[in-house]
């Protein structure tokens, strides 16, 4: 079957060993919008890019992430995100995601930056690789909803992101 596929033994064995191994991210303030996920590179848009950074910091750390309710503005997820975001793209006077999070982060911004990122990556790994474990998913957690990635905390690998990069 190897033979027909015309590929090599060892390509094959490189390929099942990729499917098998635990999924794992790795950011570096240095590469950045690039992530790499699994052993594939990944580029993200600026947004998306400090959206999916802050999810990541958030989970090295063992803390949740809940979409803000509707009507709700979280000031402490907009300094959070923004601390991030201004990091990676500067202080920018008019930067309209700047403006927008003014009064906190709210649910409308918080799903429509959800969607483009899930997008992004699903865009970006498929149809070699599953995105399932990148991606976001909701789970139940007590009384509330919380969003979280397949991917083991101790297999996210931050580089060159210093804890005053962001503040919970």
């Amino acid at each position: 079957m190897i033979q027909q596929a015309g590929i090599s033994f060892y390509q094959a064995v490189a390929a099942t060993q990729k499917q098998i191994d635990p999924p794992s991210i790795a950011a570096d303030l240095e590469t950045l919008p690039v992530f790499v996920l699994g052993d594939t590179p990944i580029s993200l848009p600026p947004v998306e890019c400090a959206f999916y950074l802050w999810l990541l910091v958030r989970l090295a750390h063992g803390l949740e992430l809940s979409c803000p309710a509707a009507g709700v503005y979280e000031p402490r997820f907009a300094k959070e995100f923004l601390s991030i975001h201004d990091r990676l793209l500067g202080q920018l006077g008019h930067d309209r995601t700047r403006e927008r999070l003014a009064d906190g982060m709210d649910k409308d911004f918080f799903e429509q930056t959800k969607s483009r990122l899930q997008n992004s990556i699903k865009r970006a790994l498929l149809p070699e690789i599953n995105p399932a474990p990148y991606l976001l998913e909701r789970k139940r957690n007590q009384q509330r909803w919380i969003y979280t990635l397949q991917v083991d905390p101790q297999r996210i690998q931050l580089k060159h992101i210093p804890p005053q990069a962001w503040q919970p």
